[in-house]
């Protein structure tokens, strides 16, 4: 039955048929109930693309429900609507009425599964409840779960995170990885791998320690999928002549089809390419989607050509909180494992990624030369090197939050590089300098993840002026979205950083609105920094 979702003639006869706006709508659309569900099955078991076309498209859609369903609204276990102690130092009277309109979007984003809906439906199976990004995302996302949990901490509400955090525990130990999200077309590709942030979020909030020891198995398995062929890489610098050899880990779906969820533009880019090289774009398309970067100018033509800096930074913290983790179970061999592997990875990223003129920034790297996708194997030996493309991005400063510049100095040295990019912004930090290619993860589109990961950077490694830095970022970005709920009485997904106030743009689909990751972040900034609007007065520290 998972046919119908991911992949086969129906799939493709209905989503080139152009009958939904959004192809998405249609994938997650779950089967009528009755008999018809049977009549459905014996179609697909004896159709093909010739046969299917016989079929009216309407005819076919009579067999699914006219909605989008199979979850339903639900109220969390520890939820409160004016929660104790809540922010007690935002004083602001607005301010704590915006905080708490974020709150309560607990409530509304919150979603429970029915069984019965799972198993006739594109919905993974999952126990308890769950929290959704927003509008036409109606199920659990991997990486933004992390800044919902950290928000929900704000909140006062350690059960919700973890029943979230279980919940991605639970499609680990199911799938072997952790999906994109909880759809069956989405079991072909991971996002970036940030469940030992949020185990470690919980952890170090509740200090729960049967939940740390559940979690540590489960965790082993994320740490074995990315650390093996095919994402895991073996390189040597392309600029030496007797080169070390490292691993580094990329991004890589297991696909050769287009996007259930994005068929048809997915067939459009496909255009003209013949069987094996439309396989090959539908796989670097897929990949792009996997690394949560969909789409943007800084992975050029092929995504799995590239070794992210980034990637390989949220591993290496991977690799220190298994470490850390490990320690506190009492598991010296483990400790010792995933120690010497967060060594090996942060000196590989320290000698292959550093921009050696440029303190406090990094780069991807790019495999050297022409290679065939279908062709790169475990044994092979890739040479690198640092992505020549024009165009700067918010990625070449994340290393600063795993803690990778040389000294506070070099973090604080990131900003100011960051500004004379021109993606430090009164909006907040842009996710790069391009503004000509009409992607999302491109030009003055500000992320929240973004910003938190960069904020929370400078705050732990930048010393005083990166931690003055942080405030006024923070500040900044609070004040961004305080703009835009006045205006617009909603929460985006993402802003526009050269105007405050305003929801981004571009991309596949329109700016969505709710948001998890957004309502996680600006808790997570209030409770950290509060809110202080005349830091906005005062000179940008990173202007020099």
């Amino acid at each position: 039955m998972e046919e119908i979702w991911t992949h086969g003639p129906l799939l493709r006869y209905v989503q080139l048929s152009g009958r939904f706006k959004d192809d998405k709508d249609f994938v997650d659309l779950p089967l009528a109930s009755g008999p018809s569900r049977q009549a459905l099955l014996r179609i697909v078991e004896s159709s093909n693309d010739r046969t299917i076309c016989a079929y009216p498209v309407q005819d076919l859609l009579d067999y699914f429900a006219q909605e989008p369903s199979g979850v339903t609204q639900h109220t969390p276990v520890d939820y409160k609507a004016a929660p104790d102690d809540f922010l007690p130092h935002v004083t602001h009277a607005d301010i704590r009425m915006w905080a708490f309109f974020v709150h309560r979007r607990w409530a509304d984003l919150c979603r429970k599964a029915d069984a019965t809906a799972c198993s006739a439906s594109s919905l993974l199976p999952m126990s308890g409840y769950f929290f959704v990004p927003g509008q036409r995302f109606r199920e659990l996302y991997y990486w933004d779960s992390f800044w919902v949990v950290k928000g929900l901490l704000v909140s006062s509400m350690q059960e919700s995170a973890k029943v979230v955090v279980s919940n991605l525990i639970g499609l680990l130990k199911t799938y072997g990885f952790v999906p994109n999200g909880s759809r069956s077309y989405y079991l072909n590709r991971s996002q970036p791998p940030l469940l030992s942030h949020m185990v470690a979020a919980v952890y170090d909030n509740t200090g729960d320690m049967a939940f740390l020891q559940s979690a540590f198995s489960a965790l082993q398995l994320e740490h074995k999928y990315w650390t093996s062929p095919p994402k895991r890489l073996r390189v040597t610098d392309a600029r030496q002549r007797t080169p070390a050899v490292h691993s580094l880990a990329r991004y890589y779906a297991e696909t050769t089809e287009p996007r259930p969820e994005g068929y048809r533009k997915d067939v459009e880019a496909a255009a003209g390419l013949s069987g094996t090289a439309a396989k090959e774009k539908y796989r670097e398309i897929a990949t792009t989607a996997e690394s949560g970067w969909d789409f943007s100018s800084r992975w050029g033509q092929k995504t799995s050509h590239v070794i992210p800096v980034d990637l390989n930074c949220f591993l290496l913290m991977m690799e220190r909180n298994m470490q850390r983790f490990a320690k506190k179970l009492g598991m010296p061999d483990k400790e010792e494992d995933y120690g010497l592997a967060a060594h090996k990875r942060e000196v590989a990223i320290r000698e292959l990624m550093t921009v050696p003129s440029r303190p406090g920034v990094w780069t991807d790297l790019v495999i050297a030369g022409p290679v065939d996708s279908f062709k790169i194997g475990a044994s092979c030996v890739y040479k690198v090197e640092q992505r020549h493309s024009a165009g700067s991005y918010a990625s070449d400063y994340l290393p600063i939050w795993a803690g990778l510049a040389a000294s506070p100095e070099a973090a604080f040295a990131g900003v100011c590089e960051m500004h004379r990019a021109g993606l430090v912004h009164e909006g907040g930090i842009a996710t790069s300098d391009r503004k000509d290619t009409g992607e999302q993860w491109d030009g003055s589109n500000a992320w929240p993840p973004l910003q938190a990961m960069i904020i929370e950077g400078l705050q732990e490694h930048g010393g005083p002026q990166g931690q003055e830095c942080a405030r006024m970022l923070a500040q900044q970005w609070l004040a961004s979205n305080f703009r835009g709920w006045l205006k617009h009485g909603q929460m985006f997904e993402k802003l526009d950083a050269e105007r405050p106030g305003e929801p981004g743009g571009q991309g596949e689909y329109c700016v969505q609105t709710g948001f998890g990751w957004s309502n996680g972040v600006v808790l997570q900034l209030l409770a950290t920094y509060g809110w202080h609007p005349e830091l906005l007065e005062q000179p940008r520290p990173w202007v020099k």
